[in-house]
């Protein structure tokens, strides 16, 4: 059987920062669909373990380590960073 490309899932590592990485550690890996967003990984997130979605409308996102939105699109290999806001003292 031959293997449409719209089927072809790549692997993206999602970093999480502050009391995100107590959930299920600081890095999980994902299979999302070739053309994804960085939206679409926050929704498989999110349907891992929805305790992830109370702090996504407040946290800051980078993949490869730039800023990015909800929209930016991602690639097999890269890295998406969930940053929650912090406070300290």
């Amino acid at each position: 059987m031959c293997s449409n490309s719209m089927d072809r899932r790549i692997r993206v590592r999602v970093l999480l920062f502050a009391h995100l990485s107590d959930i299920r550690g600081n890095e999980i890996w994902l299979e999302v669909p070739s053309n994804a967003t960085v939206g679409q990984v926050l929704q498989e997130l999110t349907n891992l373990d929805e305790r992830y979605l109370p702090a996504l409308p407040s946290s800051r996102l980078a993949v490869n380590g730039d800023w990015a939105q909800i929209g930016s699109t991602v690639s097999d290999g890269c890295e998406v960073a969930l940053i929650p806001p912090v406070s300290g003292g």
